[in-house]
């Protein structure tokens, strides 16, 4: 019998808050720094909980204590806790820091199901902990207007942390197509079949039970029909022809997608608290073509699936959301378990499939297989959700999990003609004009290049120029060339959250040339200190290479002389896994100020500026307000749409599709610069900005 060690409360420290005085922090507890001044208040009530609170706008704050790792090495928590939530959201958290900052440890902080306002509910994480954890940070987090109170944290072992998963292995053509097949099923009934049950299903356990189920069946069609047999029994497997569908009359309910919206097991809907483009919701229809009323799949081994699309409102409460998983108790889906992998794979893939607005660089199906078989044999699955994001193509898209702690080199690297060339050093032995020739580095960025999704070239070398700073701590030996020789230079490696100076030193309102103002929109809100400079100024340089902040929205009110549209929006809404999306269309519109600019002006770009910056490029280009020096930006816009193929795993893509104000394709190609301008080896080692110097000669030619 497996026994279930109870740890006791002790192990979190105060974990059932008994200790400490009224209305004060109780011992072994801790607001860290930041949150503190982000306005988290923690309080023992006279209940013997813990009342934490957070006034202050947009932003969020934690309270949290630490417990050993090593009673729980190699082994699977559970961390359970009540909490009550009075307004706003709460989240319980689990951190596992290791004593080697090259492993990764689990992190899970409930981001894909928040504890919303209510009576008091048990919530728990489930943790498979490795063999290297040093300590276990964990708390509650809360965000702006939260109020809610904590109790009864402890932590349970329920057994070894790789007890009831499946081990890696190799996938035949067999097992792959039918892992293929039963995604392409689960995709549909997920997404477009419109039961209760189907909603309100543990899709993680759910799909894993699938998986396996598959897995020992004899046949697809028996695996098929067994794995949905319980959850969706409107949904009919048969070899050959499809049969006659039924008749249905009268009012029916559907699915109706506008992007990817919170009612599908995705944090978008809290992503987008005050209300956002994408919405998923179940409506009701009173004629439909008979193509909307059910998909008709072909699958492999001569299989077909029919899934109704449409169905009446009887009709929506049949089926069961119950798993039959064998599986050791307090047993949940992770990422040491090969079908939870798979698992993950497949949900990824569904939601790139249905809700990315646009096409993929490459058949989006050959991405599913290689995925498949890369996370039926690695346990990394954050390297294989990296690899397959990738092939996506979209700038937007990312795969967010607990990482190694890592440091960087103290540098800022670009690429030139010459190759990975040092930009700006910051107190290492590095110069301006070395070109990095090291094999681990230059390993490190090919790696990268398969894990990072990009829409274009330029995108592509700003971001591994960037990433290949990022090292393990202590000292780095770097094979360099400088002054034409190979030399080996010794770094030490600083923490990746210690801020480096911009490339450019100079300061928004700086007189760059007589006459000439340089704004720097770099994280830039407000314009206004700077207003009347610009306005007696012979010529305004704005540098918006990179993210900008509210004030590039200003900066198009300075230099439009009429009201500007921003590009179309444009949200894919889909009511079929089969037929292709509609579109859902909007803008909005800028108003010039009352008194603009007299001065010419000029805007630096380059691949830095993504989303918004392109939003406020488009404008500029569409409507000439000023020339564009520098390179192109990175061809990715649109509002970001947030899911979690498994727990403590966060993927971010491009929800909406923008093109340029003319119709033609914004994604893959950016803004073009009117006046191209890279930086050159020899303008790097002499420590020039040469785009900055082109803007300036641009505004002194008459």
């Amino acid at each position: 019998m497996q026994l279930l060690l109870s740890i006791a409360l002790a192990q979190v420290p105060n974990g059932d808050f008994s200790d400490g005085a009224l209305d004060q922090l109780p011992p072994g507890w801790t607001v860290p720094k930041g949150s503190v001044e982000a306005g988290v208040s923690a309080v023992r009530t006279g209940e013997g909980t813990l009342m934490v609170t957070l006034d202050r706008g947009d932003t969020w704050g934690t309270v949290m204590t630490y417990s050993e790792a090593e009673p729980y090495r190699d082994q699977r928590i559970r961390l359970s806790a009540r909490v009550r939530v009075e307004t706003g959201r709460a989240q319980l958290w689990l951190r596992e820091d290791t004593y080697d900052p090259e492993l990764a440890g689990f992190f899970d902080n409930m981001g894909d199901r928040p504890v919303d306002p209510g009576p008091w509910q048990t919530v728990s994480i489930v943790a498979p902990l490795g063999s290297h954890g040093e300590s276990l940070a964990l708390g509650l987090i809360v965000e702006s207007g939260t109020r809610a109170e904590l109790d009864d944290v402890h932590i349970e072992v329920l057994g070894p942390a790789d007890e009831g998963d499946l081990p890696p292995r190799a996938l035949s053509d067999e097992e792959l197509a039918r892992l293929v097949a039963l995604a392409e099923v689960s995709a549909a009934v997920r997404y477009f079949h419109p039961t209760d049950a189907v909603r309100e299903v543990d899709w993680p356990r759910f799909q894993v039970a699938a998986i396996r189920t598959v897995e020992a069946e004899s046949s697809l069609l028996d695996g098929l029909t067994a794995a949905f047999a319980d959850l969706a029994p409107a949904v009919v497997f048969h070899p050959g022809d499809a049969p006659e569908p039924d008749a249905l009359e009268g009012r029916l309910h559907r699915i109706e997608h506008v992007g990817l919206g919170g009612l599908f097991n995705s944090p978008t809907a809290d992503f987008y608290r005050g209300g956002g483009p994408y919405r998923s919701s179940v409506q009701a229809v009173r004629r439909l073509p008979p193509e909307e009323r059910y998909a008709d799949l072909v699958l492999a081994e001569g299989v077909h699936a029919r899934i109704p699309l449409a169905l009446p409102a009887e009709a929506l409460e049949v089926g069961s959301t119950a798993v039959d998983l064998d599986v050791p108790g307090g047993w949940e889906p992770s990422a040491g378990d090969r079908s939870s992998r798979q698992a993950a794979v497949m949900h990824t893939w569904a939601v790139f499939e249905y809700f990315l607005p646009y096409d993929t660089p490459v058949p989006w199906s050959e991405a599913l297989e290689g995925a498949l078989v890369d996370a039926s044999m690695r346990e990394d699955l954050a390297v294989t959700l990296r690899r397959m994001t990738a092939l996506a193509g979209d700038g937007h898209a990312s795969v967010v999990s607990r990482a190694p702690t890592r440091h960087r080199i103290p540098a800022e690297l670009v690429f030139t003609e010459r190759g990975l060339t040092v930009a700006h050093s910051h107190g290492s032995a590095l110069e301006p004009g070395d070109i990095v020739i090291d094999p681990d580095v230059l390993a490190h960025i090919e790696q990268l290049r398969a894990e990072t999704s990009v829409a274009t070239a330029g995108d592509l070398e700003a971001r591994l120029a960037i990433h290949a700073t990022a090292v393990s701590p202590g000292e780095h030996r770097l094979r360099v060339v400088r002054d034409g020789e190979e030399q080996e230079v010794t770094v030490t490696a600083t923490p990746a959250g210690d801020g480096f100076a911009a490339q450019s030193a100079l300061m928004s309102g700086s007189e760059v040339a007589p006459g000439i103002v340089y704004i720097d929109l770099r994280g830039l809100d407000d314009l206004g200190p700077w207003e009347d400079a610009m306005r007696a100024a012979e010529g305004v340089i704005f540098d918006l290479r990179g993210y900008p902040g509210d004030a590039a929205g200003d900066m198009i009110r300075l230099l439009a002389d009429k009201p500007v549209k921003s590009a179309y929006w444009q949200v894919p809404i889909r009511v079929s896994p089969t037929l292709e999306p509609t579109w859902d269309e909007s803008r909005w519109t800028k108003r010039p100020k009352l008194r603009g600019l007299d001065a010419p002006a000029v805007i630096l770009t380059d691949a830095n500026a993504i989303s918004w910056a392109e939003t406020v490029m488009g404008i500029v280009e569409a409507y000439e307000l000023a020339p564009i020096v520098g390179s192109p930006t990175a061809g990715t816009n649109g509002n970001v749409n947030v899911f979690s193929p498994l727990p403590g795993y966060t993927v971010s893509f491009t929800g909406m599709r923008v093109t340029k104000h003319d119709g033609t394709p914004h994604h893959g190609v950016g803004i073009q610069p009117t006046h191209p301008v890279s930086p050159t080896w020899a303008g790097v080692a002499a420590g020039r900005d040469e785009v900055l110097e082109a803007a300036i000669e641009l505004l002194q030619t008459p």
